[in-house]
């Protein structure tokens, strides 16, 4: 018995000491994922657009000054960055990481940029005032999705908006904020600040007017939609061609020929545990427009010991338009 016990043991531990090293090793890497995505109507000074997908970097260095990365990406043509969340780490946030990702890049053009549910965060969500932090960012060339910005091509255009700003346009600076105005005994300062949540509504709406049929519309957000999320859009918003998002980490811990573990949705099937392929990564067509979710770069997790990636390669993403 001990005679065939001991065998196993060895073999159990070689196994554990080889993932580990292994884990380590694939921690330490960046691969680049390449997605073709078919738009309707893609007018075609934007054929061949793309955009190269940064997300969920959690306060990670690859190298010194993120110098391994940086070789990445400077080495990727892209006509637009987007960078999707959660670039500090939740629970010691240190934006250092990520400003050295923003000083090492060459193509600073057409920079996007949404928080997450981690910092740095740029703006505030009522007013759209940029932060401290959001005002460090933009003189870095970043920016901040707290209004909708315009890239024109000869008399095409394509629009980048933040997904759920449109909701905040509805529910909070034009809704709630309303309410709050509403309420007798309000202070100077809280009145001043609600009002500053409907002139920035206001504006907002105002920046959807130009947007006809044929244009095409990319949002950027960090945490995915579902089709229930995707059906309670405000009649105000436009119809998005593609969102990209990231929040899920590919699910962080993968195991082989099962996939992710768990992803953080509770509204999913089974509360998030051995989400459906489609739901963790890649791109999935709801119909009237599709989603492209990102594995992103770092890990998270309230267990220290918990905090990294197991088969599960820390990527950037490159983004191809192309007409339909």
């Amino acid at each position: 018995m001990k005679t065939r016990f001991f065998p196993l043991l060895w073999i159990l531990l070689a196994a554990i000491i080889l993932t580990a090293a292994y884990t380590y090793f694939d921690n330490q890497r960046v691969i680049l994922v390449r997605q073709q995505v078919e738009i309707e109507n893609l007018p075609p000074e934007f054929e061949g657009f793309t955009i190269l997908q940064v997300s969920d970097l959690h306060g990670k260095r690859f190298g010194a000054n993120q110098q391994r990365l940086l070789e990445l990406i400077n080495n990727t043509p892209y006509d637009m960055l987007a960078i999707s969340g959660d670039m500090d780490s939740g629970y010691q946030p240190d934006s250092q990481p990520f400003f050295e990702l923003l000083d090492g890049l060459e193509n600073k053009e057409n920079i996007f940029y949404t928080s997450g549910n981690s910092g740095p965060y740029a703006f505030e969500e009522l007013t759209g005032a940029l932060t401290e932090s959001g005002q460090v960012l933009q003189s870095k060339g970043v920016k901040p999705l707290n209004q909708l910005y315009t890239l024109q091509r000869g008399e095409s255009r394509l629009y980048v908006g933040e997904f759920w700003l449109l909701d905040v346009i509805k529910i909070y600076n034009l809704g709630f904020s309303q309410q709050q105005l509403d309420q007798p005994g309000l202070s100077a300062a809280d009145r001043e600040y609600y009002q500053a949540a409907q002139q920035y509504g206001q504006e907002l709406l105002a920046q959807l007017q130009p947007i006809q049929p044929g244009d095409t519309l990319i949002g950027i957000t960090h945490v995915p939609f579902s089709i229930d999320s995707v059906s309670e859009m405000p009649a105000i918003a436009p119809s998005y061609d593609l969102v990209l998002a990231g929040h899920y980490h590919g699910g962080q811990i993968r195991l082989p020929l099962i996939g992710a573990v768990y992803i953080p949705d509770g509204a999913s099937e089974r509360g998030g545990f051995f989400p459906a392929r489609d739901e963790v990564s890649g791109l999935k067509d709801w119909g009237d427009f599709q989603q492209y979710v990102s594995r992103g770069l770092g890990a998270s997790s309230g267990i220290p010991l918990l905090n990294f990636r197991l088969f599960n390669t820390p990527e950037i993403n490159l983004i191809t338009l192309t007409a339909k």
